[in-house]
């Protein structure tokens, strides 16, 4: 009987973490979550929609990176199996949609950021941005990390962000 009903509590506890507006976490879990950084800058003001659409796609464009740059598994297929010739273009593994945002959006940007030193003189533009969007490194560790001067870190993403949507034509020059 006992064991009937630890199985039963197992499964209601699998169930609760599967969806967690469910899940009444407690007080130390918690604190140990951590937030999107940059949801919370766009709470705070300090960052607009099309700052979090930059984001987002140049999320994207680093998945088909993954994508490209990773092969995919080939463990079901027979050792005598002949695969034939290869593709060896990347973009073969992108979607059309994909490839015009890699060469007209993201190349042009990553390009301009990526000879973008900061003041600190230790990282790029690139590099912070890639931090805060892929990692979510909060502002703080990123500033004592590349020993910047506290509050410059969300305007330098701010920037970043700002002439990633300039390139994709979503806002106008300033």
């Amino acid at each position: 009987m006992v064991r009937k009903q630890r199985r039963k509590l197992a499964i209601q506890q699998k169930t609760l973490d599967r969806n967690p507006e469910q899940a009444h976490a407690t007080l130390e879990t918690r604190k140990k979550l951590r937030q999107d950084v940059l949801m919370r800058l766009y709470a705070s003001g300090k960052l607009e929609y099309y700052h979090l659409d930059a984001a987002k796609e140049i999320e994207r464009m680093w998945r088909a990176l993954g994508r490209v740059m990773f092969p995919s598994s080939r463990g079901h297929l027979p050792r005598e199996y002949n695969l034939g010739k290869r593709n060896l273009d990347p973009f073969d593994r992108m979607g059309l949609a994909e490839v015009r945002i890699w060469q007209n959006r993201y190349l042009p940007w990553s390009k301009e950021m990526g000879a973008a030193l900061l003041a600190c003189h230790r990282t790029t533009k690139l590099q912070l941005t890639l931090d805060i969007v892929l990692d979510n490194y909060g502002m703080r560790t990123l500033e004592h990390h590349y020993g910047m001067r506290h509050g410059t870190a969300p305007d330098y993403l701010r920037a970043a962000l700002e002439r990633y949507a300039e390139i994709a034509n979503w806002i106008r020059c300033a």
